[in-house]
């Protein structure tokens, strides 16, 4: 038996295995639930600069930003949650994934069945077990959309979304495998072969369910080396979902829009300029990133993706052939170079703070002083009761993800606490 055949087989007990599900209550592993009101004191300035209101609704197309990229926005009403991520979901998977791979050793007939079979029955094989991959990919993306719509609904906590994202993303990356071992079983059978454009379209839609900022998550939940609770920010509407992280230096954001996409309409992409489609909706990347920028048309699965990559600013988008809209958007941007549409300074309780406000309800930035002394402060920083973080000791700086609505900024240091209320509407 080649060694390409332990892969081939799992393939074939993977497709055959049914849905599962997974459950867990919130207590044992995630925190981030709408806190209870605690009196706090307003801001005195309120953002008067904006462009978009809070009532308005984001258009199919993305939200224009001035000095940065724009940004797909979800349709209200949207359920707007901190979840930090502790332990549980990853381990739990991990585990399943090689008991999946143990049992694969009491189904070797069917390899050697493969390895006996004339070139009729094994491209049977491989077009049973293609069938089989297209429905895992059809039920995954159907599992998405009703865990988030599902969630923006109140009925699905954030434990339970986290980990179908969880399930997915690992699902995602089985199914990515399965094709590519399908390929490679292709080339033995003379005169089948699966074509580039087909692979593409095959792995395009799992691909998705993969990203820097899921890996991040996934790294924290399996107890990685060195790794820290991740604390993402969700946001879940009818008909998408967004996910925002502050990693080090940058912010991961990770959009979808379900009414993006629409599969049964005629594809009126195909062989269109993409650049200057997606320079339509990105005129501020498309005109930073110069040459550094790349397309890739997925045309079987009408999809087409833009990334550029501006001063290690990263923009990848994806168009639907069928509405012409953005469908999937991913960027890590660095948050030094976000500008500032609002500044608020004030000072409470011996303590003298600066926010600093980016567009489009993403990541803010608050400094903290010490009002005599002006000595900067390592603060510790929550939003709603949930904390995001400590600022550093050298500057008194920390960078959150803040709500989309008004929230209850509090700060508190080893002698001194705050609060106020932080009128935060859609802001450009």
């Amino acid at each position: 038996m080649n060694s390409a055949a332990p892969v081939f087989l799992a393939l074939l007990l993977i497709c055959s295995l049914p849905a599962f599900t997974l459950v867990a209550a919130d207590s044992t592993g995630f925190h981030g639930e709408q806190g209870e009101n605690q009196q706090a004191t307003a801001l005195q300035q309120n953002p008067s600069t904006s462009t978009l209101s809070a009532q308005e609704q984001p258009t199919s197309s993305p939200t224009t930003a001035e000095n940065t990229t724009n940004r797909l926005e979800l349709p209200e009403p949207i359920r707007n949650e901190h979840v930090e991520y502790r332990s549980g979901i990853g381990m739990e998977l991990a585990q399943t994934d090689t008991q999946l791979r143990s049992d694969a050793d009491q189904y070797l007939l069917v390899d050697r069945e493969f390895e006996q079979a004339d070139d009729d029955a094994r491209e049977d094989m491989i077009e049973h077990a293609q069938d089989r991959l297209e429905e895992r990919v059809e039920e995954l993306e159907q599992r998405e959309r009703d865990a988030v719509r599902e969630h923006a609904d109140g009925d699905r906590s954030n434990t339970e979304l986290i980990e179908t994202l969880f399930r997915n993303t690992h699902e995602a990356e089985a199914i990515i495998d399965g094709y590519d071992e399908l390929a490679e079983r292709a080339d033995q059978v003379s005169g089948y072969t699966i074509t580039n454009q087909q692979d593409r379209a095959n792995t395009v839609i799992p691909e998705l369910h993969q990203s820097q900022l899921r890996e991040n998550m996934d790294g924290a939940s399996d107890g990685a080396t060195g790794s820290e609770p991740s604390q993402v920010q969700v946001r879940t509407a009818e008909n998408g979902y967004s996910l925002l992280m502050i990693d080090g230096d940058d912010v991961l954001i990770e959009t979808k829009r379900f009414d993006n996409r629409d599969v049964d309409s005629s594809d009126d992409l195909q062989g269109e300029s993409l650049f200057d489609i997606a320079s339509e909706h990105y005129p501020w990347a498309a005109e930073n990133a110069g040459g550094s920028r790349g397309s890739q048309s997925y045309t079987l699965a009408q999809l087409y993706s833009v990334e550029y990559d501006i001063n290690n600013n990263n923009i990848e988008v994806f168009f639907d052939g069928g509405t012409g809209d953005v469908y999937h958007e991913y960027q890590e941007l660095t948050l030094s170079e976000l500008p500032v549409t609002e500044q608020y300074e004030w000072t409470s309780g011996g303590l003298e703070m600066t926010l600093n406000e980016t567009p489009l309800n993403g990541p803010s930035e608050i400094t903290v002083r010490e009002s005599s002394s002006g000595e900067p402060q390592a603060a510790t920083v929550s939003v709603n009761g949930v904390e995001v973080g400590e600022g550093d000791a050298d500057d008194g700086t920390l960078w959150y993800v803040p709500s989309t609505d008004e929230y209850e900024l509090s700060i508190e240091t080893s002698t001194r606490s705050t609060n106020t209320t932080v009128s935060n509407g859609s802001d450009e």
